[in-house]
């Protein structure tokens, strides 16, 4: 905790402002920067059954888009990325809310 992610937009790109979810604990992005692959690791305190997994571009296009099962427990997700070098926001969203953090690309 501590770290709190704004993100802010418009016209059906991402419309929202948000502060973390108490859904999902000891939610990690990693490597940071990243290269070929983004490895997700998150705890989840209760059963979910999905979650959607979305990146956005630093000007809030959805650059990626995939759905995962989620288990009560350590959840971990390792995402192949061809993306251009930059910073990017990945945003875990269940049914009780949604968590984003920044990464950067750097090939």
């Amino acid at each position: 905790f501590g770290e709190t992610t704004y993100l802010i937009s418009y016209e059906g790109l991402l419309t929202n402002v948000e502060e973390p979810t108490p859904q999902f604990e000891a939610f990690s992005v990693f490597p940071n920067p990243a290269t070929a692959q983004l490895t997700v690791s998150f705890d989840a305190k209760e059963f979910d059954n999905n979650a959607l997994i979305m990146i956005y571009n630093n000007v809030g296009q959805v650059v990626y888009r995939g759905e995962t099962g989620v288990d009560p427990g350590l959840n971990v997700r390792t995402i192949p990325l061809d993306l251009s070098n930059g910073m990017y926001q990945l945003q875990v969203q269940s049914l009780d809310g949604f968590i984003t953090r920044s990464f950067i690309v750097q090939r």
